[in-house]
């Protein structure tokens, strides 16, 4: 079983760079599992590494199918074997490269994995979708390539053949910019973008990166460090081919904290990485017969220096803006009024668990162990944030704290929901070890509290 792979919502703040890919929804194929077509349509995903896996089963059938030192990515073949279900309701938190060059490393790798299990194309006991998922890695792994080699042609082909140029530069584009046209598109007519993803769609996340501007910018990163990226691939191809016929350091990777570390952030170094950037740009700007070819070799030639930037460490700024702090105080206080009006004597002092405006009874009177520990620490932040003054705020919590006290319980454990009308434990009874636990923490934050004060 799959689950989702989300990322870090801290993980943007990192660098420019961060926060372009890690945005829900962008170029990172394996860190954006929400809908999966293998999934959807044939009822099998794609195992990516983080998941559920039956030991038993996984030993009998990959039994004897994998030679020793001979796999790097191992994940797919797993998937591929064992079949696999997405499970997109959980999720599990993943990381991120805060730097472009740690990102290729991390690329690399896999492009390589994907290269070393081609020879299980041929293998009978997989089915055509499982194959097809491995070729499917393989073709992506050559898309920037072809793409290169397409406007390489429309470059020399422009003064023999302008239908020709044009059709091969159009294709070139449109291989590595149609995922951006469609959703620029998709902006335009329902004022959505698939790209930014529901968490970032907010000003308050990313101010600079939203809709179309985001777009647009990926289109310009997609082209101008398109020669890079097809060297490195090509390279990671051949590589895998020469070791895979030597037989030699077939498993030898780095891992993405290490590539992280390894990996410099200064225009030098960058440079001197990013090489045949700076021969691609001088040889479309020498040989451009049209200004569009020469504008192309100087964003190829600026494209170390861009990549530098956006890898760029940004300084942590933890100081709020009045404006900010003006709207979160807003915020709470909106908060707190609900609590305010539904922790009353009527009620025991326990907080309804929720109140729905289109229902005949508005307020639903239960309430469970984990309401009351949200409610305890509602009371405390009112005061931390000056709602509420010290005396109301002890009068609050005395009265849950005596409620909590003669509510019925199973040895010194609360019951999973109570009504707040007669405090009866709903039926059937039990102890949630989730709500409990959330119980019991913010309870000894309570404790500290009274000791503070």
């Amino acid at each position: 079983m799959q689950p989702r792979i989300g990322l870090d919502l801290e993980i943007y703040k990192a660098s420019k760079f961060a926060e372009i890919y890690s945005i829900p929804g962008g170029i990172d194929f394996y860190s954006n599992a929400i809908s999966d077509v293998y999934q959807d349509y044939f009822k099998e995903g794609i195992f990516t590494g983080k998941g559920i896996y039956d030991v038993e089963c996984y030993n009998e059938i990959l039994d004897n199918e994998i030679p020793e030192n001979i796999v790097l990515s191992h994940d797919l073949l797993e998937g591929n074997f064992l079949r696999c279900g997405l499970v997109s309701d959980i999720m599990l938190i993943d990381g991120y490269p805060s730097k472009y060059i740690s990102y290729i490393k991390r690329n690399d790798r896999w492009t390589r994995g994907d290269w070393q299990i081609i020879r299980w194309l041929k293998s009978k006991r997989l089915n055509e979708i499982s194959k097809f998922k491995i070729f499917d890695n393989l073709r992506r792994s050559l898309l920037k390539t072809f793409s290169l080699i397409l406007l390489i042609m429309s470059l020399f082909t422009f003064a023999i053949n302008k239908k020709f140029s044009v059709i091969s530069f159009t294709i070139s584009l449109l291989s590595i910019w149609v995922m951006y046209i469609l959703d620029i598109i998709n902006y335009i007519v329902f004022k959505e973008s698939n790209i930014n993803g529901a968490v970032y769609s907010h000003k308050k996340f990313s101010k600079d990166l939203l809709g179309i501007k985001l777009d647009f910018l990926k289109m310009f990163l997609e082209l101008s460090l398109l020669p890079f990226e097809t060297y490195r691939n090509l390279d990671s191809i051949f590589r895998s081919f020469y070791r895979m016929t030597k037989k030699e350091k077939l498993l030898e990777w780095v891992t993405a904290e290490e590539g992280e570390k390894l990996s410099k952030n200064d225009i030098i170094y960058n440079y001197k990485k990013m090489f045949i950037n700076v021969l691609s740009g001088i040889l479309f700007i020498i040989f451009g017969k049209n200004l569009i070819f020469k504008i192309i070799g100087i964003i190829f030639l600026i494209a170390p220096f861009v990549a530098f930037q956006i890898s760029k460490e940004k300084k942590t700024q933890n100081n709020i803006s009045p404006k900010d702090k003006e709207y979160l105080k807003e915020i709470g206080l909106k908060t707190w009024k609900f609590f305010e009006d539904n922790i009353t004597k009527e009620n025991n002092y326990l907080i309804c668990d929720n109140y729905q405006e289109d229902r005949k009874e508005k307020v639903v009177r239960r309430t469970s162990s984990t309401n009351i520990g949200l409610e305890l620490i509602s009371i405390i932040s009112s005061f931390d944030l000056e709602y509420i003054d010290f005396d109301k705020t002890i009068e609050y919590l005395k009265n849950v704290i005596n409620t909590i006290k003669v509510l019925p319980k199973w040895n010194g454990h609360l019951y999973n929901w109570y009504r707040i009308d007669n405090l009866e434990p709903l039926r059937p009874r039990y102890v949630s070890t989730v709500d409990s636990g959330n119980f019991v923490r913010i309870f000894v934050y309570c404790e500290r509290f009274f000791i503070s004060k």
